[in-house]
């Protein structure tokens, strides 16, 4: 899929290393690879029933790729060693892009699994790579969404959220919100999803929030613990459009977030 040769890898160009995405097994223009999103079917078949109980989708399986990497010429063992060292046995995963006008915005969550030296005449000129990614999707770089508030009062404002990810299933951002002098309370309400309610009740005037709606984790500027101050709705975006509405007396709001995309390796 790829038309461009250079590569970054834990935000390591690939031309610090003189090498470039190759592909030694094309043999024509046709190729195919991996569109991503594969989904898996949960379902129970029975004795003597040929249709299953079917239980829902999940998209949870992982893409798997192989990489051909190399350069214009041989490459010593030396820097055989070192890119090595650069791609391999990385503890978790990193993020792997490719320079590329059409796909520069995103990104995928990789692991180099493993790896082959390629020789051609007894001297090696890449690597085979095995790689991993963390899901089924590629993802674009953090976005965030600013509010700010010069004037110290009670806000209260409406605003549409689009959710432009390919992940059919809730999009949960990071929400980070600074009360002001008059501020206590706190709530995000979405219209679309049958007015669910994001709240806070009884904070500190000046407290500031931050609520990871994914890890499900709640910092505060005071260091206290204040989960028994939230209604533990955690805050999340469905599909498509979402009709927001905010109201607290803050002084700055920020939503954080990323969309997963379909594109395939």
């Amino acid at each position: 899929m790829f038309n461009s040769a250079n590569f970054i890898f834990n935000e390591i160009p690939s031309e610090n290393y003189g090498i470039q995405i190759l592909d030694f097994e094309r043999t024509s223009g046709v190729t195919n690879s991996s569109a991503g999103n594969a989904t898996e079917i949960i379902e129970k078949r029975i004795y003597k029933r040929t249709k299953p109980y079917h239980f829902g989708n999940s998209q949870t399986i992982p893409m798997t790729f192989n990489l051909t990497i190399g350069a214009s010429d041989f490459i010593s063992a030396i820097d055989v060693a070192k890119i090595s060292k650069w791609l391999l046995g990385k503890s978790g995963y990193l993020k792997f892009q490719v320079d590329q006008d059409d796909i520069g915005e995103i990104y995928w969550n990789v692991i180099f699994t493993s790896g082959e030296v390629i020789y051609v005449g007894r001297k090696p000129v890449g690597l085979l790579l095995h790689a991993q990614t963390d899901s089924p999707w590629a993802y674009t770089f953090p976005r965030s969404i600013n509010y700010s508030f010069p004037i110290i009062a009670l806000q209260n404002f409406d605003f549409t959220f689009y959710n432009d990810s390919d992940d059919n299933c809730y999009l949960y951002p990071i929400i980070e919100f600074n009360l002001n002098s008059l501020g206590a309370d706190f709530t995000i309400s979405n219209a679309t999803d049958n007015n669910r309610e994001f709240t806070f009740s009884g904070l500190s005037p000046l407290e500031e929030i931050s609520v990871d709606n994914d890890l499900k984790i709640i910092t505060s500027s005071t260091g206290l613990h204040r989960l028994s101050y939230f209604n533990k709705n955690w805050f999340r975006l469905l599909p498509g459009v979402n009709e927001l509405n905010v109201s607290g007396a803050i002084e700055w709001l920020d939503i954080q977030y990323q969309f997963a995309r379909t594109v395939g390796i």
